[in-house]
């Protein structure tokens, strides 16, 4: 058994580094989806408050959120 105790130091030190970046790499991706969110409804409010104003706004509201995965584009 104590033959194995490095390897099992090296295998829980390795762990816990992983689990600490997967950790931080959960909460990145529920940080970016919280504001994500804010900012369509933001959006939503505008485009709901105004009806007239967005309807000759250049930019609509299926326009305003990308799509996941899409590039971001300039304008037309």
């Amino acid at each position: 058994m104590d033959a194995a105790r490095p390897y099992l130091a090296a295998f829980s030190s390795r762990f816990l580094l992983m689990l600490q970046y997967r950790a931080a790499a959960i909460a990145g991706f529920a940080t970016q989806c919280w504001w994500g969110g804010i900012k369509v409804m933001i959006y939503a409010a505008f485009f709901a408050a105004a009806p007239a104003a967005a309807a000759t706004s250049p930019l609509s509201l299926p326009r305003s959120s990308p799509t996941p995965g899409s590039p971001r584009r300039s304008w037309p």
